[in-house]
């Protein structure tokens, strides 16, 4: 499965991108251009943008 999480750069949401990929999905973590994704798993895909921004997270969350 494809899943999308956001606030990957914090502590919790980059703990839940590890255990996603861990258990066979296919992670792409949402985050800020000023952010970095320290917890990233071999194969996961970062996508920066802001929340705020809808165009932005329609991209992250396409399937594309």
């Amino acid at each position: 499965m494809k899943i999308l999480v956001t606030g990957v750069s914090g502590y919790l949401g980059g703990q839940v991108g590890v255990r996603l990929a861990r258990a066979g999905h296919q992670v792409r973590g949402f985050l800020r251009q000023t952010s970095h994704w320290r917890s990233r798993p071999p194969g996961a895909e970062a996508v920066y943008g802001d929340v705020t921004d809808a165009l932005a997270f329609r991209r992250a969350a396409s399937a594309e």
